[in-house]
């Protein structure tokens, strides 16, 4: 299993409501990547593209 994303960041998008609200501070959202990814997973810092679902293949930016 891969994962393509190209922010080492995570934002956990539910605390935004509360962030705007001035309840809470925008980074309290922020958490690396690497914390929430499955130990067998590898992550790609990249961006897909091109999605061919057909031909079961995609297009990053680096390629």
């Amino acid at each position: 299993m891969a994962v393509i994303k190209p922010s080492g960041k995570h934002y956990y998008q539910p605390l935004w409501t509360l962030v705007g609200g001035g309840v809470f501070d925008k980074n309290v959202t922020e958490h690396s990547e690497a914390s929430f990814m499955p130990m067998r997973a590898k992550s790609i810092r990249d961006a897909v593209i091109e999605f061919h679902p057909d031909e079961n293949c995609l297009q990053t930016r680096m390629e």
